[in-house]
This record gives C-alpha cells, sequence and structure tokens, in this order.
C-alpha cells in the first residue's frame, strides 16, 4: 500500500468533506490552469478520478420546480373524444340510435 492510500484510510468521511469544501471555494474562484493543478491535487490524495471531482466541485443543489397542471380533463370518455373525432361519432351515434 502506498502512503497516499493509508492517508486516504486515514481520512474519516468528515475529514474527506471539510477537505472538499475548502477546495471547492478555491475552485470556484480560480482560472482554468489553476482549476486543474487543484484538481490534480484532489484526484492524487483521494485517489478518484479526474471527471467524478469536476462533477463534484461544480454540483450544485437544486431545487426542484413545481409544475403548474394543465386544463382539468373530464374522466368521461364521450366527452374527450368528442371534439377530436366528433363527424365520426355522430354518424356511430346515429347507427346505434337506429338499432335500439
Amino acid at each position: 500500500m502506498t502512503i497516499i492510500g493509508l492517508i486516504v484510510k486515514a481520512m474519516n468521511k468528515e475529514s474527506t468533506k471539510q477537505y472538499m469544501d475548502t477546495l471547492r471555494e478555491r475552485y470556484l474562484k480560480a482560472g482554468k490552469k489553476e482549476k486543474g493543478l487543484i484538481l490534480d491535487e484532489y484526484c492524487r490524495n483521494l485517489e478518484q478520478e479526474r471527471k467524478y471531482a469536476i462533477k463534484k466541485f461544480n454540483y450544485k443543489v437544486k431545487l426542484k420546480e413545481t409544475k403548474k397542471r394543465g386544463k382539468n380533463i373530464t374522466t368521461d370518455r364521450s366527452e374527450r373524444l368528442w371534439p377530436s373525432c366528433g363527424r365520426f361519432l355522430t354518424i356511430l351515434a346515429a347507427k346505434e340510435w337506429k338499432r335500439s
């Protein structure tokens, strides 16, 4: 096991989160070259993939947007279908009316 592996095992979740938070502050303020150096440091110290680290640094809490509901749809089938195929239904209704 390498020395870095021992450091990673010695860090618990809380200390890893604190380390991530301090680096995130630097990362968000940094330019392109500095961001690369911060990513290299993070990946080297915690032995994590670079793409994963980028996602963690750029992570923001997203609030769910409430969706507005559309018009109320009636549950009666004939009322829902009538406007879309009115002529066809009038023909069928007339035939059914004659049968009964």
